[in-house]
């Protein structure tokens, strides 16, 4: 297995979750993200839904899951959730491909701070591309009990 360090690990990161440090928030997402019918109620699942457990999008490829999921971020943002409490990863990309979601999680943990009483919103997207990715997600959810979770497979 390849090792990479913290720093890269954080850059790679950064570079998909640019909210993270622009104060333009609304470019940061998308300049033009398409509204999907179904983003309000899958919002409120996400805001209702009890912190510790994870919420599942699942759909066949090219449905619009990842447009889903960004739209949510967005929502996030424009609603005063504060960028660094964000996680996207794209669980497809080759660049987080030697890292298991809960060093994800807490390498972003340690870069802003964050403890496991911390409110997070930890999206993981193309979560189908790793093995045993259930169970992984499951453990990120247990460690970080108030945390929004979401994985789309």
């Amino acid at each position: 297995m390849q090792n990479i360090s913290q720093d890269e690990l954080v850059r790679r990161l950064s570079f998909g979750n640019p909210w993270w440090k622009s104060e333009d928030l609304g470019e940061t997402v998308s300049p033009v993200l398409p509204h999907r019918a179904f983003l309000p109620a899958f919002y409120r699942q996400l805001k209702d839904h009890k912190t510790g457990r994870v919420l599942e999008l699942a759909g066949p490829p090219c449905v619009g899951k990842t447009t889903m999921l960004r739209g949510v971020v967005a929502d996030l943002l424009d609603k005063g959730v504060a960028g660094y409490e964000i996680l996207y990863c794209d669980l497809a990309a080759p660049s987080l491909a030697f890292s298991t979601p809960a060093q994800l999680v807490g390498t972003v943990a340690e870069k802003f701070g964050h403890s496991p009483d911390t409110e997070l919103y930890l999206f993981f997207d193309d979560a189908q591309y790793l093995d045993g990715w259930r169970k992984k997600i499951q453990e990120v959810a247990a460690r970080w009990p108030q945390a929004h979770v979401v994985v789309a497979v």
